[in-house]
């Protein structure tokens, strides 16, 4: 049994010889823990049962303070975390507003990536991800105080911009179906150590049905998510 069927056959909720795991920590991590033991050695013996890729344009990758986002969001990167700065929406209104392409968002070359990955590790259970959902993307483009606040005090628009941002996602898992991955992640954290910022039934109003469509996209390619 390989890494890759080991993980298909977790999630099919069969027994393995050994649960697959993933263990990142090769940067600031990992060189804390090159001084602690003395050497890299300790490097050799983890062995990743997950290869995840990414392919999304990240703002704090680019070495500047400040940056604008494909989005049309201001980050600031150079406080960490990077957060956003200034929203590209001013008001609670998609008015004027153009969602990036694909080309825009992904970075570039990222089918040749991907088919480099799938042959480097064929034995790899392989993750293509990028780190943005719907709700992420929601405070992206509004701010977060200003994408909570829309969720409760303008819920048609909230309403209208996690619709939107659905459909953009679809637009956006499109041209990576048909390339040799396992499965497709896509980042988004919807809560803290007290919940979900939203409260369920808002979730569940705002999020979960274009999360369905997106995610029943993804599962009729054959892939995981």
């Amino acid at each position: 049994m390989d890494a890759k069927e080991r993980v298909y056959q977790q999630i099919a909720h069969r027994e393995t010889d050994f649960i697959p795991y993933v263990l990142d920590m090769f940067d600031e991590v990992g060189q804390a823990l090159d001084t602690h033991y003395g050497s890299d050695a300790w490097r050799t013996k983890v062995d990743n049962q997950i290869h995840k890729l990414n392919v999304w344009r990240l703002p704090w990758d680019v070495e500047a303070p400040r940056v604008r986002s494909p989005y049309g969001a201001i980050w600031r990167t150079d406080h960490k975390p990077a957060h956003v700065e200034a929203p590209a929406l001013s008001g609670p209104s998609l008015a004027g507003y153009r969602f990036p392409s694909p080309q825009e968002v992904l970075v570039d070359g990222y089918r040749e990536k991907i088919l480099e990955a799938r042959q480097r590790h064929s034995d790899r259970f392989l993750v293509v991800m990028w780190g943005s959902g719907i709700f992420e993307t929601s405070w992206y483009l509004r701010g977060m105080e200003n994408a909570l606040a829309d969720a409760v005090a303008e819920p048609r628009f909230y309403d209208e911009l996690t619709s939107a941002i659905g459909e953009h996602l679809l637009e956006l898992v499109q041209p990576l179906l048909d390339l040799p991955m396992d499965g497709l992640m896509i980042g988004d954290d919807w809560g803290y150590q007290r919940g979900l910022f939203l409260g369920a039934e808002r979730w569940r109003r705002f999020m979960k049905p274009h999360l369905k469509r997106v995610y029943d996209r993804i599962h009729s390619a054959g892939k995981v998510t």
